[in-house]
């Protein structure tokens, strides 16, 4: 038998959107409602709001080893887009001789990484690795573009 909305009570909506990590509208399916009410409920009873990078589970703080690996690429080939009014992405790209090296960074990035798709800047074919756009990278945006930009 389906949930109905009347079943969504307070500890409920919770434990799905805050510690499960759910959607608004992911709650709204399973209880055969929309996400514009599942959202007025979750406000009403006063649960913060979780942006899409928030439930991925991406450390708060980035570590040393990856700010290390951020630094450098910054000062070379990386770049960093602001996503959000508080979220940021790393983006990097390597030639196809350089893949070895754009391999060893996905595996240093880890969870981060969002995608690495094929790209070409007129004759230089290559690939281009990008992160997830996440409140991680966002202290670091504005460190290297305290005029915005990126």
């Amino acid at each position: 038998m389906p949930y109905t909305l009347d079943d969504l009570t307070e500890a409920t909506l919770r434990r799905l959107y805050l510690e499960e990590r759910l959607s608004e509208s992911s709650i709204a399916d399973m209880y055969g409602t929309y996400q514009v009410r599942v959202g007025r409920l979750r406000r009403k009873y006063g649960i913060p709001t979780l942006s899409r990078s928030d439930r991925m589970d991406l450390p708060e703080e980035l570590p040393l080893r990856l700010r290390s690996i951020l630094v450098g690429s910054m000062l070379g080939d990386g770049s960093i887009q602001r996503t959000g009014p508080h979220t940021a992405r790393f983006e990097e790209h390597h030639s196809l001789k350089q893949k070895p090296y754009l391999d060893w960074k996905v595996r240093e990035w880890g969870d981060f990484v969002s995608s690495v798709v094929p790209s070409n800047k007129g004759r230089h074919e290559g690939q281009k690795l990008f992160t997830h756009g996440c409140r991680t990278l966002w202290s670091f945006w504005k460190v290297f573009y305290p005029e915005g930009g990126g």
